[in-house]
């Protein structure tokens, strides 16, 4: 009886190469490889390489932002906590919006330069 491989899981491999190795070591046949499935069953989740970057880049924010903001601490008023979390809620739009834009290659305006996840996008941004 064959297993059935979920999207979620096979973000999260995705997530863990990305972390391990950085960005650009990602790959649609690296994903199958480190989830044991084909590469068809990847592409059956993710249309192209750039959708599985985007939506693990996207994976990364979203856990950034969780840890950062999903706690509350008594020493932060509300009224700092609402700012700093509309502060990162439009860093983290612009973010996003720069990684669905991402060309790959060296150098140059929305790339991976670097091979990180957080590094290159940022520099973009500033």
């Amino acid at each position: 009886m064959a297993t059935t491989t979920s999207r979620e899981e096979l973000l999260e491999g995705a997530y863990r190469i990305a972390e391990a190795h950085g960005i650009a070591a990602l790959s649609v046949r690296g994903l199958a490889n480190e989830c044991a499935v084909s590469v068809g069953t990847v592409y059956n989740y993710f249309g192209s390489k750039s959708d599985l970057v985007v939506d693990t880049v996207e994976l990364y924010f979203r856990r950034a932002f969780f840890e950062e903001f999903c706690r509350l601490e008594p020493e932060v008023d509300f009224g700092t906590y609402c700012r700093n979390l509309f502060s990162a809620r439009f860093f983290e739009t612009k973010i996003l919006n720069t990684a669905s834009n991402v060309q790959y290659g060296e150098g140059g305006a929305g790339t991976f330069s670097d091979g990180k996840l957080t590094p290159g996008i940022k520099s973009d941004l500033c």
